[in-house]
Formats: C-alpha cells, sequence, structure tokens
C-alpha cells in the first residue's frame, strides 16, 4: 500500500493533476437613476477587482470575462451611493441586470459670521430646506468663504483665518455636520482660503483669496504643507480638479490680468499661465475643468466667458456670451450645461446649441444678483444663493427641473451667504 501511493504520487508530480476550472462569463445591462427609469446615467464605474469599465451615454455597459459564480460588483457615480451589486455570473453567457443608483442630495452653505460664529446651513432634500449647523465652540467667528461637499457625511469649509487661535479655517465633518473640527495647523501661513477642492476627500487642495499661497493634505487633513507660493499671483479665486491629479487655480496675477497656475501632479509643481485677451484689473473669478483637457472660465470687467481645450494653455471667448460681459460664478454639468451669473438680475442657462438664456426668476427681486450656482450631478436639480445690493441678506432658491422654475428654499434666516455645494457637485 505505501509503494502504490509512492508510484501515484510520482505519476501525479510527472503529469500533473488540474482540478476543474472556473469558467468566465459576460455581464451587461443598464443603469438608471432611482425614481425616474427614464433617466439614464452615463460615466458611471462598474467595478470588479482593480478594474473598471464606465457606462455610456445612454447608461448601457458590457462588462467581459467576469468569473462564474456569486460576485460583487460596484457601481460609483460621483453624487451617488456607492451600490454593490451580488450578481450570480453564468459561464460562456452574457448576463444582463438593471441597476438603479440613489442621487445623494445633501449639501451645505457657508457665509458671513452671525451670532458670533460662521454660517453653515445644511440640507437633505435637493436645497428645498435648510438648517444652520456648528456653534461657537466648534465654528470660529469668521467669515465662512467655500465649501466642498464630499458626500452626505463629509465635507470641508474654509475661511478668514481664526486669529482667536492664531491658525487659519479649515473646517471639517465626519458625521454630517453635528460636529465640525478646525483641521488645519499653524505650518500653513493664517491667511484667508478662500477657494477648496478634493475628489476623493483624501487630497486636498485651498487656495488663498488674500494672498499667493496654495495649500494642500495627502492623508484626508491630518496634515497640511504649503504647495506653492507664487511670485506670479496676486491672489486666487477658484480652484477645479477633473481627476484629483491635475490642479487648476485661477484669479488676478501680480502685474495685472486674469491668471491660472496650473499642477498637472498633484501640486508637486505648477506652471503660470496667464489668460490671453485680459489685462489690467480683469480677474478670473471661476474656473471648471472637463475631461480631455477642456476647461471653463468666467471672469469680470468685461472678461465674460471663456474656454481652453489645451488645459488651459490658451483661451478663447464663447462668442455667445464672451466679452463685455463680467461674470461672477459658474456651475458646469458634466453633459456640457454651462450655467453662470453677471450683475443683479441675470442667470444664465445654455441650451444644447450654445444659446444662452437668463433663467432669473420672473417673480423674485431682480435687484439682487446671483452668488453662487451648485447642481446635482443628474443636471436637474440644483440652488443658488440670491443676495441682495448691500449684502447684507440672502435667500437660497431651488429647481428640480435645470433651472426653468425656481422656489424659494426655507431657512433659518436670511444670512449673507457665500458659497454652495452639493454631494456630487462641482464645487
Amino acid at each position: 500500500m505505501k509503494r502504490f501511493f509512492i508510484l501515484t504520487f510520482s505519476i501525479l508530480t510527472i503529469f500533473g493533476c488540474k482540478g476543474p476550472t472556473s469558467g468566465l462569463g459576460t455581464l451587461e445591462g443598464f443603469v438608471y437613476q432611482k425614481s425616474n427609469s427614464d433617466r439614464a446615467l452615463p460615466n458611471v464605474a462598474v467595478i470588479y477587482g482593480d478594474s473598471a469599465i464606465y457606462t455610456n451615454s445612454d447608461g448601457f455597459f458590457r462588462y467581459d470575462t467576469i468569473p462564474e459564480g456569486l460576485q460583487g460588483i460596484t457601481f460609483r457615480k460621483d453624487g451617488y451611493f456607492d451600490y454593490i451589486a451580488r450578481l450570480n455570473i453564468s459561464r460562456d453567457i452574457v448576463n444582463t441586470t438593471t441597476i438603479e443608483l440613489e442621487l445623494d442630495i445633501c449639501g451645505w452653505a457657508v457665509g458671513e459670521v452671525d451670532s458670533y460664529f460662521g454660517t453653515i446651513l445644511r440640507t437633505t432634500n435637493g436645497g428645498q430646506n435648510w438648517v444652520r449647523q456648528g456653534a461657537p465652540s466648534m465654528i470660529p467667528e469668521v467669515d465662512l468663504l467655500d465649501v466642498c461637499t464630499i458626500n452626505d457625511k463629509e465635507c470641508f469649509v474654509v475661511g478668514e483665518p481664526d486669529l482667536t487661535h492664531r491658525k487659519p479655517t479649515i473646517l471639517y465633518t465626519s458625521d454630517g455636520g453635528n460636529e465640525w473640527k478646525n483641521v488645519a495647523t499653524q505650518s500653513i501661513p493664517a491667511v484667508s482660503y478662500g477657494a477648496v477642492i478634493t475628489k476623493d476627500g483624501k487630497n486636498i487642495w485651498c487656495a488663498s483669496s488674500d494672498s499667493s499661497i496654495i495649500v494642500r493634505s495627502s492623508d484626508g487633513g491630518k496634515s497640511w504643507k504649503t504647495a506653492i507660493n507664487s511670485e506670479n499671483m496676486k491672489y486666487y479665486s477658484a480652484l477645479t480638479t477633473h481627476n484629483g491629479n491635475e490642479i487648476w487655480a485661477c484669479g488676478l496675477s501680480v502685474n495685472g490680468g486674469a491668471a491660472v497656475e496650473y499642477s498637472s501632479d498633484g501640486g508637486n509643481s505648477w506652471e503660470f499661465i496667464p489668460i490671453n485677451g485680459s489685462s489690467g484689473i480683469q480677474k478670473a473669478t471661476d474656473i471648471y475643468a472637463e475631461r480631455d483637457g477642456i476647461l471653463i472660465l468666467t471672469g469680470d470687467t468685461g472678461l465674460g466667458l471663456m474656454e481652453s481645450d489645451d488645459q488651459g494653455f490658451t483661451w478663447k471667448s464663447i462668442s455667445s456670451l464672451g466679452s463685455g460681459n463680467s461674470l461672477y460664478t459658474l456651475s458646469v454639468h458634466e453633459n456640457m450645461t454651462i450655467r453662470t451669473a453677471s450683475e443683479a438680475g441675470t442667470l444664465y442657462t445654455s441650451t444644447p446649441e450654445g444659446v444662452f438664456n437668463n433663467v432669473f426668476p420672473n417673480n423674485f427681486d431682480n435687484s439682487y444678483k446671483v452668488t453662487d450656482i451648485s447642481f446635482l450631478r443628474d443636471g436637474f436639480c440644483g440652488a443658488a444663493i440670491f443676495t441682495d445690493s448691500d449684502g447684507l441678506s440672502s435667500y437660497i432658491l431651488y429647481t428640480t427641473d435645470g433651472g426653468s422654475n425656481w422656489n424659494e428654499s426655507t431657512m433659518p434666516y436670511h444670512f449673507p451667504m457665500r458659497n454652495i455645494d452639493f454631494a456630487g457637485g462641482n464645487n
């Protein structure tokens, strides 16, 4: 018996022994927005293991070579909850599925000091109702200037420096705003930070609105360092990134005129780019980066609306709403619907044909100007801040149809508000 075992083992060793191999299958289907089965979702990441494909403009995807058996497939899109589907994949056939993603409709808005601390408002229903968060014990007595919403739990807010504690103001919440903590450290300059951006909640950039400084964190705000103290920029107005690695910061150059600082490597190195055609006191007021190197930029003092298709190195006016306008805010949906605003009584939105219409609400006081705009990734739900000519009070209006109709939001008081952002929005 012992010899037989040795002989059998030797034969198996020589010729090998293969168990049954698992087969492969194909998965295809459509991804829609929950509660609206007619609204297909493009650019949804369909993830298996460490690789992914994306849905097309019709919300359709096809994923080949998925192992047979019960598999976990992740569906992920900015502004939507991640969804893990447990799907039984059969070998050698095309498996089909339909996935519904739920839109995350929470957001935050920030503004000036009231009752001894900066104003932070939160909505959980797409901007219809807002409640104030925080207290003087957790939020400093400073004007808050910008907000970046990551998801329904996490958010970053920046503002003027906290002179009482001699540190900058970079606030963070991880629990939906029940608790806020100033995560700024004294290792970075205590200047006003007027812009903040992050794609993943780990790599964060903040740009100064009164100096030439940009700071960054690569560990979710636990530590900070100066990314650049530019010799070419006077101050910054806005930040943007489409992939979390390429960063654009726009504002006013030292020598006058709108300009951009661009980093292609996550803020390790920077390149100064003047905006061709701008001069004097003209500054860039807002900027948005689309995929494939396309950028949209707004500017004041007649600079208007500009576009670049080469990562910001050259710019041209968008003729239908270009030079001669002074534009102060920008919201761009991923299908390149552009929303912006000029002086009081203006709120422009583009059509698929590239025409801009003023959709400022007819039933609202046209002496108010639009301070900021933010839309969710569906392109239909959004909100805008309307501020009076004195800058002393603001209203928030919301829309559910892309901006054709606006309704007044419920808010505890008409605080002077500065910025608004939804989960999955473009800040």
